[in-house]
């Protein structure tokens, strides 16, 4: 066989290991984003309380994605408001908002996906009471799945 045969047929049979190896490992998914922000809570808001939030701007590739919202107590680590639920996003450019509303007493997480030409996505906690005031942590997550 020739040289210039053989290296030809490495560079095939590389190439087929390569290609295996791409294929074998299934389809590839988005990776995770956050939002968050640290924010002073009160045990016992108002409605006249302000409301606290983050937001930025967010390439995300089209795929189906676990989004959440929470509020975790900085120094026990406990979890109060979560939301959840999956939704697919085409691939673009999006506005991305997570905030906090209080109320008497309670507290309600708000987060939102825009696109421009596109309906805005929601999603909500239900209400919630807090075990005491303090430092909280604000934080939105989008998981590819």
């Amino acid at each position: 066989m020739s040289k210039q045969k053989a290296t030809t047929r490495v560079v095939g049979i590389i190439a087929a290991v390569i290609a295996m190896v791409f294929l074998a490992s299934g389809p590839a998914h988005a990776g995770t984003a956050t939002v968050s922000r640290g924010i002073w809570l009160t045990k016992f808001p108002s409605q006249y309380s302000a409301s606290a939030g983050v937001s930025r701007d967010i390439y995300l590739a089209g795929d189906t994605y676990e989004w959440q919202v929470t509020v975790t107590r900085d120094s026990s680590g406990s979890t109060h408001g979560f939301a959840t639920r999956n939704i697919y996003i085409a691939s673009g450019w999006y506005s991305w908002s997570c905030e906090i509303n209080p109320d008497e007493n309670v507290y309600q997480n708000f987060c939102s996906l825009s696109r421009s030409g596109f309906d805005t996505a929601w999603l909500a906690s239900g209400v919630y009471q807090i075990p005491g005031s303090g430092d909280y942590t604000l934080t939105g997550r989008l998981t590819g799945i």
